[in-house]
């Protein structure tokens, strides 16, 4: 059994879409009911909506609310147990970033397709969120994907374009959704030319609100095609969305490694105060202006 908390607009959506429930009434209060496909729904007047049944069958139920968009993914995503409520495609581009928290280097943002067979690859791997893993484990296993997938899209937002865009009057996140957006146009292009199994599902780790989202599209009149699934911690339930994760940090490593082959020091990771103290020492050194190429300067983590 498990239970969510509506809001007014979910209830009356859900009393629109199912129109067979009946009445009950107990000694303490009364609540409409219905069975879809051996779940019983019992939704209360508090604007309590209650599943009863086995939890493979309750997945189903609540994959198809959210399909209808009765209810928001991350209230799914917030309740109980969330890997089981979670909605599963069979193929899917998974996407994830690396390189926001870290004083040094580019963002680097990734899309990896998705499908049956990889996935195998990749609990074979192993894989997890980067952010879980070593450097070397990160190296070895990125290694591993980019040789057995050709399905991979990677952005990388240099320094110097981060301060132009920046400088244009977009914010990190913008910045970011900008990133996953031209990815997404590539990915569909991609599929459009090969002979693959097409999907327009992009599940994406939640760094930004669904809400939020929306506004800096239609604010900058992005254009594309697709459904764009934001979960928080996706990395952890969509293990594409982990190996995106893998990539990215990979190739944010490997740029690492460019700075600090150009300014003769290895460069340290995080946004840490050794992180801090370094950059203030390599601004002294070559100066801000040289800086901005490698690092984000005066910008808050």
């Amino acid at each position: 059994m498990k239970s969510f908390a509506l809001n007014p607009s979910e209830y009356t959506k859900i009393l629109n879409l199912i129109k067979d429930f009946e009445i009950k009434k107990t000694k303490f209060c009364e609540y409409k009911t219905t069975k879809i496909k051996k779940v019983t729904l019992n939704l209360y007047d508090t604007k309590k909506l209650v599943l009863q049944g086995k939890d493979n069958n309750i997945n189903i139920i609540l994959n198809w609310l959210m399909k209808e968009k009765i209810i928001e993914t991350t209230k799914i995503n917030n309740s109980e147990n969330k890997e089981l409520y979670l909605p599963q495609w069979k193929v899917y581009w998974a996407g994830d970033e690396s390189g926001v928290g870290d004083f040094f280097g580019p963002i680097v943002v990734t899309l990896i397709l998705t499908n049956p067979k990889n996935k195998q690859e990749f609990k074979t791997l192993k894989i997890r969120d980067s952010k879980k893993m070593n450097d070397k484990n990160i190296c070895e296993i990125a290694k591993k994907i980019l040789e057995n997938n050709k399905c991979i899209f990677t952005k990388i937002i240099s320094n110097t374009e981060f301060y132009k865009k920046k400088n244009n009057d977009q914010n990190l996140k913008e910045i970011i959704c900008e990133a996953y957006i031209d990815l997404i146009k590539q990915a569909n292009d991609f599929q459009m030319q090969e002979n693959l199994v097409k999907t327009k599902d992009f599940v994406i780790d939640g760094f930004i609100k669904n809400n939020i989202l929306n506004r800096y599209i239609n604010k900058w009149n992005w254009k594309y095609q697709g459904n764009i699934h934001l979960f928080p911690k996706a990395e952890d339930s969509y293990i594409g969305v982990a190996a995106a994760s893998v990539i990215s940090r990979f190739i944010y490593l490997q740029e690492i490694e460019k700075i600090g082959n150009k300014l003769k020091t290895k460069i340290l990771l995080g946004a840490g105060f050794w992180s801090k103290d370094q950059l203030n020492k390599l601004i002294e050194k070559h100066g801000e202006e040289e800086m901005i190429k490698f690092a984000k300067i005066n910008y808050k983590h």
